[in-house]
């Protein structure tokens, strides 16, 4: 990290207060979580248009980074993007302070139920887009040595509780035994992690029609609070 860097860094930090900017956020999320018709709205203003309560003006020059410079250096990278945090400081903007990673950490993901040969393909459309493979569970032992010799890289976990239970992972994929596959997409969900399953997803009118009675989002989601209701369905897909 150069001076410029370090500097410029030093003076945003002093310029950041936490309270405004926890406020701020909370304010953003009352409006993102709005729901309308379904009830509980946090939002109740005619127009949505937030501030910060006074500017933090710059104590030091930040330096203007271009955007094609940015691409060839880290450093300037760095001052680019938070050189847009400067700024909405300085004019005391309602915008949350944001800034983009350079590479972004990989999606970590495992496998449940492996009956069906399409779990492969899942996985490797997966490895090609850059997730990684964290573990897998089957309960046949013969399919669990059979994917563990196509995919050394990954752990075969002791149950689908201690998948369920990692938090490092955020997607689970699917290819056990169809009339399984609705049961377990619901635990996966309860576990604030996302689901990937082979077709079918459920296999009876009932699945279909499963009422969930606690969230299947985690809280952090805009989906949460609806989805806290049963979710009811009167006729089946076509």
């Amino acid at each position: 990290m150069n001076d410029v860097l370090r500097r410029c860094l030093d003076d945003l930090e002093a310029r950041i207060d936490p309270q405004q900017e926890e406020a701020l956020l909370a304010a953003w999320r009352d409006f993102a979580y709005d729901v309308g018709s379904v009830g509980e709205d946090r939002f109740h203003g005619p127009i949505f248009s937030p501030r910060r309560a006074r500017p933090a003006p710059p104590a030091v020059p930040w330096p203007k980074v271009p955007v094609n410079a940015a691409l060839e250096d880290f450093d300037l990278m760095a001052l680019q993007q938070f050189g847009q945090c400067s700024e909405q400081l300085a004019e005391a903007s309602g915008a949350v302070l944001n800034v983009r990673m350079s590479t972004p950490p990989p999606l970590r993901f495992a496998a449940i139920g492996l009956n069906h040969g399409h779990i492969y393909m899942q996985i490797d459309i997966l490895l090609e887009a850059g997730a990684q493979l964290v573990s897998y569970y089957a309960v046949e032992p013969e399919l669990a040595a059979a994917y563990g010799q196509a995919y050394p890289q990954a752990t075969l976990a002791r149950s689908a509780e201690e998948i369920l239970e990692d938090p490092s992972i955020q997607l689970i994929i699917n290819a056990g035994i169809p009339c399984e596959r609705a049961a377990l997409g619901i635990r996966v969900m309860q576990h604030g992690k996302d689901y990937m399953t082979d077709k079918p997803g459920m296999t009876t009118f009932e699945q279909l029609k499963v009422e969930i009675t606690m969230p299947c989002w985690p809280k952090s989601s805009p989906m949460w609070r609806s989805s806290s209701r049963p979710i009811r369905c009167t006729r089946p897909w076509r």
